[in-house]
């Protein structure tokens, strides 16, 4: 039953009236600018805590009425609205949509409309909105239920994305194969944090760590909080503590790099699972209305250098605190990685500014670094991993991306895939199969969890009984499941986790001792843009990243990671919806054929890590290197020995000779020998 609302009633509250062309001046002023179809508001009225709108739909739009369920003119007039509320107060900021509990569709809206703004306790700039869009008679057609905003960055107003900004750097479009690259960073002398007077928290760290801490920071304080803490726990304890104005959490590490799987899974307990608890209890508290530092210390998690070895366990902290910068710009977040557990340099530590982005930085050998992206440049080469007949395990392969990278190793390779899934094998799965195995061999599914070791390890003897060999293994799980950190429980959490971290975790644990001749992970590019709703998904592929390059140090055989951008024509995004959505943003669809190309030569070359991505827009993005380029090259070239007979020959019609010495006119250059690789 459709509810009504007392529109006069509501109006004789609300005493302040905002005319249509004051309202649309003020949102200019502030950098907010709307087209003729998008100018629906007539008046404001506001009161206390609530205010009343007009809403028509203009001229301009009245031919696409018909064309929308929720007309995207009224639905925005509505939110344009709620900025009537932050007219009359000193503190004017652009005040953008940020998330939304519910919306209710009660009828159809007309031209027409009135949009009954209420404020839940908290302000316009940090509480939560109720908003009902009326009829005439004030009958409610659309409820939007905690509707919440937040102040959008000093200058933002309604600039297109980063990449639709005319770039500085060379342009990039299309596809664009790109590498992540480590480089040293200076950290400009400036203010040091906490800022004089601030109530400083620190969680974890050694004995000498909080000592070094307590040095900088005579007043800090120390919380204990252990992995079983539960979120009204570790509340409970804030509690305690009154009103914190900094919170330094530094990861537990123990400097071990050998392979510790359950040590890895259960050290998720104690690091990204109760970070999360410690985010969810300060939301809770009220902390995510209020400014605040935080700052997010970990040891030895990442490699600057190809052959650093490191300890992954706690990598996926990055990915998870990338997207809290992202959601809640107005904490000042500071995430570094360190070298070792001690003799941390504590002056620079806390002279590191806030990076809005959520990027890390890292110490090694007295030099801070940076991670940045750079153009690969290079063509497809014959030196290749796959084999001709080969056998390939690979974990999600029913899903989008693994299925299409079946197909083309059938018809290219004509390889032997086993796919490893958890759910059971169904008609979908089936007609999947046969497809395939009409362009070769076809897969073979074998239903597992492979998060499990028994699972996965009865998988494996399954396969063995098949196949003698095994050639190579592919990662490709992915479980999404999109959400802000406010409203993320943790049984979410853990889920888009778990398809990262546990799946790394047990297929490297079973096949351990399988002489392996290539090791794949598919990946994310949102391991490097970690971007606002996805933190489960950002902590998991930050740890299956890092996980996979030490897997290349405890394994002999090539370790190899690809960060995918957005794949449009298969997989869990391939809706047209998400398509149109990414389309408008400069973000195109990576296809199948571009893909594998792209693979080809990331599994020819040394490099550990590749990312692909394709832009209809120029590609600007902060992380990017756009002057610089990177090429690929083999870890081994081709013997130089049978052709030292022609060079002998080369050398000698010039006058000089090979021996002990080489020499050139009348040159002596220093011995040297010239061996095969």
């Amino acid at each position: 039953e459709r509810e009504q609302v007392k529109l006069e009633a509501i109006r004789g509250r609300c005493g302040r009236k905002v005319s249509k062309e004051a309202c649309y001046a003020a949102l200019e002023e502030l950098g907010l600018c709307y087209g003729a179809s998008m100018r629906s508001v007539v008046a404001v009225w506001t009161g206390m805590d609530e205010g009343l709108a007009e809403l028509r739909l203009p001229e301009a739009a009245e031919s696409s009425c018909g064309e929308y369920v929720l007309h995207p003119g009224l639905l925005d007039g509505a939110l344009q609205s709620c900025m009537g509320l932050a007219l009359g107060e000193e503190d004017q900021r652009v005040m953008l949509p940020f998330a939304l509990e519910s919306l209710e569709v009660h009828g159809e809206l007309s031209k027409r409309m009135w949009a009954w703004i209420r404020r839940r306790k908290g302000g316009v700039g940090t509480g939560k909105l109720d908003i009902d869009l009326c009829e005439e008679g004030g009958r409610v057609c659309l409820r939007l239920s905690g509707l919440m905003v937040r102040a959008a960055a000093a200058g933002s107003g309604n600039r297109e994305p980063d990449f639709a900004q005319e770039p500085k750097e060379p342009q990039l479009i299309g596809n664009i194969m790109l590498t992540p690259v480590w480089e040293s960073s200076l950290i400009q002398s400036g203010e040091h944090f906490p800022a004089p007077g601030e109530r400083v928290m620190v969680i974890g760290g050694t004995t000498s760590q909080w000592a070094g801490i307590r040095e900088r920071c005579p007043g800090a304080s120390r919380m204990e909080i252990v992995s079983d803490d539960s979120m009204p726990i570790i509340g409970g304890k804030l509690a305690t503590c009154g009103v914190v104005d900094h919170f330094i959490w530094i990861a537990p590490s123990d400097g071990d790099t050998t392979f510790k799987p359950e040590a890895v899974i259960a050290g998720q307990k104690s690091g990204v699972l109760l970070l999360f608890r410690f985010i969810k209890a300060l939301l809770y508290a009220g902390y995510g209305a209020r400014k605040l530092g935080f700052c997010i210390l970990t040891v030895k998690t990442q490699h600057i250098t190809s052959d650093e070895l490191i300890d992954p366990t706690h990598s996926g902290l990055h990915g998870l605190a990338g997207s809290l910068a992202k959601e809640y710009p107005h904490w000042n977040i500071r995430l570094a990685d360190l070298e070792t557990e001690e003799n941390w340099p504590f002056d620079e530590l806390f002279a590191l500014p806030p990076n809005a982005e959520g990027h890390l930085r890292t110490y090694r050998g007295g030099q801070w670094y940076e991670q940045h992206l750079m153009p690969v440049r290079q063509e497809i080469t014959e030196h290749r991993l796959y084999k001709t007949g080969g056998v390939y395990v690979v974990i999600g392969g029913a899903g989008g991306i693994g299925e299409a990278w079946s197909e083309y190793m059938i018809r290219s390779h004509q390889a032997h895939i086993v796919w490893i899934g958890r759910r059971p094998n169904d008609a979908v799965i089936e007609a999947q199969i046969r497809r395939l195995g009409a362009l070769g061999p076809a897969p073979r599914y074998i239903c597992a969890d492979a998060a499990n070791e028994a699972s996965l390890r009865e998988a494996y003897r399954e396969i063995k009984s098949i196949h003698p060999a095994i050639h190579g293994l592919l990662h490709s799980a992915v479980v999404l499941l999109d959400q802000s950190l406010e409203r993320m429980d943790e049984e979410r959490f853990s889920a888009g986790l778990l398809a990262k971290v546990d799946v790394s975790v047990r297929m490297a644990q079973v096949f351990r001792d399988e002489p392996l001749e290539m090791v794949l992970f598919f990946s994310s590019f949102m391991s490097f843009t970690k971007a606002p709703g996805q933190s489960n998904y950002a902590a998991g592929c930050s740890f299956s990243d890092a996980f996979a390059h030490q897997l290349g140090k405890w394994w002999t055989c090539p370790v190899k990671v690809m960060n995918w951008g957005y794949w449009g024509s298969t997989g869990v995004v391939s809706a047209q919806g998400y398509r149109d959505k990414m389309a408008r943003t400069g973000i195109g669809s990576i296809e199948p054929m571009e893909a594998f190309e792209a693979l080809e030569i990331l599994l020819a070359g040394s490099a550990s890590q590749a990312a692909l991505i394709n832009t209809t827009k120029p590609l600007v993005l902060k992380e990017l290197c756009a002057d610089e380029w990177v090429a690929f090259y083999p870890d081994q070239v081709p013997s130089a020995v049978p052709h030292l007979p022609d060079l002998k020959a080369a050398i000698s019609k010039q006058g000089g000779e090979i021996g002990d010495r080489a020499r050139y006119g009348n040159e002596d250059t220093t011995p040297f020998t010239i061996n095969p690789v």
